[in-house]
């Protein structure tokens, strides 16, 4: 038995019914993750003395790349695109400057620069391989490689440590910018006031490469002790200078 007219319509109606409601579904599901919000560009990075090392297999020569490993954690906000600085270019070879580099050492860290190579190549913005791709050119000694990349890391990751506590190491020991080397370590203290060895170093810094005021130092160690009360290394100091 055929429909009647009035049937048929019926029908159409409904059917057109269903299909618009599961075209607002569709249209929904494929929304959701718009309205959950971007999910990358921050990472969380925790504050840590710490440091990994990767060591090349004959040789024991170390290659350090700092990581986070403690519980207070902070977050490192990656700042919004268009206002991002230039970037190094990643790409340019390591220049080994240090002679003595063995030539198993060489190896290995050509394999390493590769790998960083590789992942920056996917993920221009990433902490932890402008980090590495920094402990790298640093161990070639290529000082002022090293002092860009971190930069770099430090620019697109304002709160991060790291950054400028591998610039403070880098000023004090390898390029000798004691002021340069002063303001890394202040600005790895603000972001971050409970990273002890930060005030230890700071105020070694002070006593010596970069002489200070007793006041000075005295007011450093007691900034750090009221951070980190039971900091009994800071205390230590400071009782050298009371």
């Amino acid at each position: 038995m055929e429909p009647t007219r009035d049937n048929r319509n019926t029908i159409i109606a409904t059917t057109i019914l269903v299909a618009v409601v599961l075209c607002g579904i569709a249209y929904f599901m494929s929304h959701q993750s718009d309205l959950a919000g971007p999910a990358q560009g921050t990472t969380t990075e925790s504050a840590t003395t710490s440091v990994n090392t990767i060591t090349s297999t004959s040789s024991g020569a170390t290659i350090s790349i700092t990581s986070a490993s403690s519980s207070s954690g902070y977050k490192i906000q990656l700042i919004p695109s268009g206002t991002a600085p230039v970037a190094p270019n990643y790409k340019a070879p390591l220049v080994f400057s240090d002679p003595t580099i063995t030539t198993d050492e060489h190896s290995s860290m050509q394999t390493q620069f590769a790998h960083v190579e590789a992942t920056l190549s996917v993920s221009s913005k990433d902490f932890n391989s402008w980090i590495a791709l920094g402990n790298l050119r640093k161990e070639a000694g290529d000082y002022n490689g090293a002092a860009a990349d971190w930069q770099y890391a430090l620019a697109l990751y304002p709160s991060n440590v790291i950054s400028n506590a591998n610039l403070a190491d880098l000023y004090t020991n390898y390029l000798h910018d004691y002021p340069k080397a002063a303001a890394a370590y202040k600005a790895a203290i603000a972001n971050n006031p409970t990273q002890v060895y930060l005030y230890q170093d700071l105020a070694q810094l002070y006593s010596s490469q970069y002489p200070q005021s007793t006041t000075t130092i005295v007011a450093l160690l007691k900034q750090g002790i009221a951070a980190n009360p039971a900091a009994s290394e800071l205390k230590a100091t400071l009782a050298k200078y009371q």
